[in-house]
């Protein structure tokens, strides 16, 4: 009966064990950046040196808007390559969402990196391109067949990511620089003449490092910073009316914080305190400016992976954000302000976050999945079906080194 258990309890929660992917970072909580991860290849392609020869896939929902793929490679002994599809970067997705037409407007699509990362043993340079768009183009006729109007829609983003990882004696050190350019465009064109609606600005910019401080044999000590800035809005050409232009919609994020990895024989302790504050300025309307900030002091992880039988790992995680929220509201035209202030978390935000999770391999194959909490409140529902999903993210990968 024990062995039966055992059984359906794996087909149900697969989980990885050797990668960490984002359904083990996703069931411990979050704990980046206080822990190596692959996708720490996407932002410093630099660490992919680290993870060479292997196939790797996500699932991260039902619906295949948010599944993505890849595969890297060791052509020669210092330097490895990868390719990754389908993967959402950028800021374009929430610029599509402020826009007046955004009605209108494609999410980008086919989203490809290619990767490349040369180590010389002791220090490695990575870089790495994303690129992902969409276009479509419309056109009206009249009962001749004349064309009477037309549109052209598009969107997308284009991607360059820098960094280097280092070691310093027994000291692992990484540093990145990501560069974000985001844009979106409509075009019509009619009798009367031709509007055009485009984006300002869309550029976004993130830097970080951290450190992997050997303190025991045991024991790794990570302070981390990290910054992040972007600015965008929104303009209209016209040959009918006259031409406008927004103001920009701002984010600015500043991060710093200490973890540790605390490594036991069949057990990883993850902890990490960090300060972030997160800034956004709304400048698109004329007569006022509104700024929101949340300052999360501290933020708080904790995690745990645990071996339970050979290849078989648990995982549990929690995290927990205190801090405050301001949203400020100052007219443009005359002295009059308002402002709020709230003790975090407030209503929506998700403060306090239980994750578990589950692994096993078999060989160089891996499977891993982040189990949803709802399993513990709804029972397996395994005769009336499903109440809620199992999991809320799949990995598979393969090792073929």
């Amino acid at each position: 009966m024990k062995k039966a258990l055992l059984a359906l309890l794996i087909l149900v929660c697969f989980s990885t064990v050797l990668l960490a992917n984002e359904a083990r970072l996703e069931a411990l909580g979050e704990p980046s950046p206080y822990l190596w991860d692959y996708h720490d290849f996407f932002y410093n392609p630099a660490v992919l040196h680290m993870y060479s020869d292997f196939v790797f896939v996500e699932f991260m929902d039902m619906g295949g808007n948010n599944q993505f793929g890849g595969v890297t490679y060791s052509p020669l002994e210092n330097l490895t390559v990868g390719v990754a599809v389908n993967r959402k970067f950028g800021e374009i997705y929430s610029m599509i969402g402020r826009s007046d037409i955004s009605d209108f407007l494609p999410n980008p699509v086919n989203g490809v990196d290619i990767i490349g990362a040369y180590s010389t043993g002791t220090i490695a340079f990575g870089l790495g391109i994303f690129k992902s768009g969409s276009k479509d183009f419309s056109e009206v006729t009249d009962s001749d067949g004349e064309v009477t109007s037309t549109s052209e829609v598009s969107a997308g983003v284009l991607g360059v990511n820098l960094g280097t990882t280092m070691m310093m004696g027994e000291t692992e050190i990484d540093a990145r620089l990501n560069l974000r350019f985001n844009s979106y465009s409509r075009e019509t064109e009619t009798s009367s003449g031709v509007e055009t609606y485009e984006n300002t600005g869309g550029m976004g910019i993130t830097f970080g490092g951290r450190a992997f401080l050997p303190m025991t044999s045991k024991m790794k000590l990570i302070p981390a910073i990290w910054f992040n800035s972007h600015s965008s809005g929104e303009k209209l050409t016209s040959d009918i009316r006259d031409d406008t232009e927004t103001g920009d919609y701002k984010n600015m994020t500043l991060g710093a914080g200490v973890g540790a990895n605390y490594q036991l024989e069949k057990t990883l302790i993850i902890a990490g305190a960090s300060v972030v504050i997160d800034k956004y300025t709304d400048e698109r309307e004329e007569d006022f400016t509104e700024t929101t900030t949340y300052t999360y002091l501290p933020a708080l992880n904790l995690a745990l992976e645990h071996t339970i039988w050979k290849t078989l790992v648990g995982r549990v995680g929690v995290s927990k954000y205190m801090g405050t929220y301001k949203d400020l509201w100052e007219s443009n035209e005359n002295d009059s302000a308002s402002e709020t202030k709230l003790s975090l978390p407030i209503a929506g935000d998700e403060s306090n976050i239980v994750s578990l999770g589950l692994g096993v391999s078999f060989g160089n194959f891996t499977l891993d999945w982040n189990l949803s909490t709802a399993l513990i409140f709804n029972n397996l529902y395994l005769i009336s079906g499903t109440a809620s999903g199992f999991s809320s993210n799949v990995t598979a990968t393969y090792n073929f080194d």
